[in-house]
């Protein structure tokens, strides 16, 4: 099975290269999803730069759905039309979380027998089974990483079930539970990711 590996580009990388602590994260005066802390579009700035944090959808690029975080440097709205969600310290490098998905022949008796008899899957790499069909790599968050602990302090990740959904993790150790299902990359080791299936 071949993985399509849906990398970020080149600017995107570099915008996140050039984030410096402290960040704060903001977001939309008017665009919460729920009572869950979920949003559509954050923005991540710092003393001199933003980066506009979204979702992109790559439609059925892969036999099925595949949906990606982007980073574009853009301004931040005004102030009226912005709220500042937290501020992320005690960080000094960016980590790219990259999710792999597949699909596979579902096990008999796994799915009612009226349904197509495919399963969708997501993880690391190492958990893509040999009769996986179809498979993708997109980026999925970023993590602000404390390199002298080689632990993260906070990230933005999508939620997974609902990947247009971004929630800001600022707990380490709920950051760290988080990234369990994440491939966790430098950003200069991206270009090179290559799937184990």
């Amino acid at each position: 099975m071949d993985i399509e590996a849906l990398l970020p580009p080149p600017g995107s990388l570099k915008a996140l290269v050039r984030l410096r602590a402290p960040v704060t994260v903001y977001r939309r005066a008017r665009s919460i999803l729920g009572p869950t802390g979920l949003w559509t579009v954050l923005w991540l700035g710092d003393p001199d730069s933003t980066l506009r944090l979204t979702v992109k959808d790559h439609g059925l690029a892969c036999k099925f759905e595949v949906f990606e975080l982007v980073a574009n440097e853009e301004p931040l709205p005004p102030s009226a039309e912005r709220i500042e969600v937290t501020n992320i310290l005690g960080w000094d490098a960016i980590r790219c979380l990259f999710r792999f998905e597949w699909t596979r022949p579902a096990i008999r008796g796994e799915l009612p027998s009226h349904y197509e008899q495919i399963i969708g899957e997501s993880g690391k790499s190492d958990a893509i089974p040999n009769n996986a069909l179809h498979g993708a790599v997109t980026m999925v968050g970023i993590a602000f990483w404390n390199e002298v602990r080689n632990a993260p302090v906070a990230g933005v990740l999508d939620r997974g079930d609902d990947p247009f959904s971004l929630r800001v993790l600022d707990h380490p150790e709920k950051t760290a539970t988080a990234l369990e299902q994440c491939e966790i990359v430098r950003p200069d080791d991206i270009p090179a990711l290559k799937p184990s299936a």
